[in-house]
């Protein structure tokens, strides 16, 4: 025979003893443990407590018109053939019956739990007709056997009935006595309790009870859930919450329907934590109760709350009032609550776009959907995109960029990455057009809106890459800047244009382009950096030296060559200026290789007036 089984034979012998107030304490307990965990012998635990209930209210039978043998004997026959229809063992001949004590036949009547049809015929036939039996309402609760005081000890009992009489008396002792201290600890903090009020009520309580404190403290208080003391039994119910187990779920949840104790009562299941979720769960549907319930789950918090709330809002579909106090109470929870949160979206019913704000409120949440979506848990790319969009999370650009390469959800890729801040999205585009992963074209323009929306992202990202000494990576950077043909990046170009990170060529073409696309504020960004270029850069100086005088004219071109003669000023303006055929009453840029290189032989002359020794260098 298995341990369940085994478990269940052991405990249903209990069940006997305990209707009968025989079993010891300890013994008492692990019957407990069990019927928490076994509905089957639960069940049985209640039939037994109902029937046993109902001979409790039975009026005492005319005892002269009794032959009680000959009775008993009649129910253990007809409670026999009713378990034998379910499988028991068959009844003995009456050749070979056995008479059975009077006590032993009450026992097998409690085991088989006859219905209450069956009562009343078993009543009638000890009462002989006489008197009316009192109705037994089958949802009445059942009192506690353990927690009475238990009757004299008649003469003759055993040894053993007596010291079983006799606990039974001290645990009820323990219980006036727990009493006494809950309203003593309790009693002046009014109710509902904070959590602060049950911190300092416990505080007092242990103080109060040293004495009792090796009794099962928990189990003696949850009879006192029931108590007519509305108060005591709120304050029973603190104390569970703080110092129960998981018994003490199924004994709170069974008085949520007790409004004067059923907010209390939540209050303790949430102290009991993720135990209590199922119970917590049957609050959130309870009248008057939901906003309690809510709370409490997301104190709880856990994948099991979270569900458990994105489960309740989609009943309610658009109620304004009750979607916004379940999405805050999801967004309490943290990352347990982005998949609930994602599913709840997923749903026809409910706002999407009130979900995904909330979400966008979840610490961690970023991290938890990069996690789900690599993971393929979710099969909604429309959804996973916009969530993409909203939250960025880094860890999901190689999601991205893998979905962008796929012709079909290549636009939903792309337009995802246009909505995100930050320079991560340019590396981003700048990768898939290094891997050939989508056309140039389609890239450039995704950065031109990427400009449009945020230009102050370009320059900072090319000086991501200048600190890191990218070259390759500035290079590319270049020429998709000079490609996307905007004003808008033209900030970008001047770092460039001014790092020694680049090749010579690289930053003469930066130079010539920030003319080209930039404005005046680019253009005096590029004269600050030019006044440091020594003969060694004359190249890149006659550059910056044609796109400040096309962008600045006459006087940002003197502002940059303040530091020469006025004769070698001269020959570099002329060399930056074009006859026209009004006798030079116009210049004109002059940005064509032939003039750069008259720039450059004009700087050579000035550089090399300021230190003779220089040697002049090669064209």
């Amino acid at each position: 025979m298995n341990r369940t089984r085994r478990g269940c034979r052991v405990a249903r012998k209990r069940v006997l003893r305990a209707v009968d107030h025989e079993l010891a304490l300890e013994e008492r307990f692990l019957l407990d443990e069990h019927l928490a965990t076994c509905s089957a012998c639960a069940d049985e635990y209640r039939r037994a407590l109902r029937l046993e209930e109902a001979f409790a209210h039975m009026p005492s039978p005319p005892s002269e018109s009794l032959d009680i043998d000959r009775a008993l004997d009649a129910i253990h026959g007809t409670l026999s053939a009713g378990a034998d229809e379910r499988g028991s063992v068959a009844p003995r001949s009456n050749d070979a019956r056995v008479r059975v004590a009077p006590g032993r036949r009450r026992r097998t009547a409690l085991a088989v739990s006859v219905s209450a049809a069956a009562l009343l015929a078993v009543y009638v036939a000890l009462a002989g007709g006489g008197g009316e039996p009192r109705p037994v309402r089958p949802d009445a609760p059942a009192p506690s056997p353990q927690w009475v005081d238990s009757e004299s000890v008649a003469p003759g009992k055993s040894d053993a009935d007596a010291e079983r009489e006799a606990q039974l008396r001290e645990t009820a002792r323990v219980e006036r006595e727990l009493r006494t201290h809950l309203v003593a600890a309790f009693g002046d903090v009014a109710l509902p309790l904070t959590d602060a009020d049950v911190d300092a009520a416990l505080e007092r309580f242990d103080a109060l009870t040293v004495s009792i404190k090796r009794w099962p403290l928990a189990r003696i208080a949850a009879p006192l859930l029931r108590d007519p003391d509305a108060g005591l039994a709120s304050r029973a119910a603190r104390f569970l919450g703080r110092r129960g187990d998981r018994l003490s779920v199924s004994q709170l949840e069974a008085v949520l329907d007790r409004g004067a104790v059923a907010n209390a009562a939540i209050r303790a299941l949430g102290d009991l934590g993720r135990d209590a979720t199922v119970a917590l769960a049957t609050a959130l549907h309870a009248p008057g109760l939901q906003g309690a319930a809510l709370r409490v789950l997301a104190r709880v918090g856990g994948a099991s709350a979270a569900a458990t709330v994105a489960d309740d809002l989609a009943r309610w579909g658009a109620n304004d009032g009750v979607v916004d106090d379940h999405l805050d109470a999801l967004a309490a929870m943290g990352e347990p609550a982005v998949a609930s949160l994602l599913t709840l979206a997923s749903r026809p019913e409910v706002d999407r776009g009130r979900v995904l704000a909330c979400l966008e409120r979840v610490d961690g949440a970023a991290e938890e959907c990069a996690r789900l979506f690599s993971s393929g848990r979710f099969g909604d790319p429309e959804l996973e995109f916009e969530v993409c969009a909203r939250l960025q999370p880094t860890a999901l650009l190689p999601w991205i960029e893998e979905r962008a390469s796929e012709h079909r959800y290549r636009a939903s890729a792309l337009a995802c990455l246009e909505r995100w801040d930050g320079s991560t999205p340019i590396r981003a585009l700048l990768e898939l057009d290094a891997l050939g992963w989508v056309p140039g074209e389609d890239v450039i323009a995704s950065l031109r809106v990427l400009a449009e929306r945020d230009a102050a992202r370009f320059a900072e990202y090319a000086r991501d890459l200048l600190a890191a000494r990218d070259e390759r990576g500035a290079e590319h950077y270049l020429a998709a800047l000079v490609a996307m043909d905007v004003g808008a990046a033209a900030a970008a170009l001047v770092p460039l244009a001014l790092s020694p990170v680049l090749p010579n060529d690289s930053r003469q073409w930066a130079a010539l382009a920030v003319g080209d696309l930039g404005s005046v504020d680019e253009t005096r960004l590029l004269l600050r950096g030019s006044t440091l270029l020594g003969a060694d850069d004359h190249r890149l100086f006659a550059a910056c030296l044609v796109t400040i005088q096309r962008r600045l004219g006459d006087d940002g071109t003197l502002e940059a060559l303040e530091r020469f003669s006025p004769r070698h000023v001269r020959r570099v303006r002329d060399a930056l200026l074009v006859a026209t055929n009004d006798d030079r009453a116009e210049a004109r840029f002059a940005g064509d290789a032939v003039e750069l290189f008259r720039v450059m032989r004009a700087l050579d002359g000035a550089f090399l007036s300021r230190n003779p020794n220089l040697a002049q260098s090669s064209l």
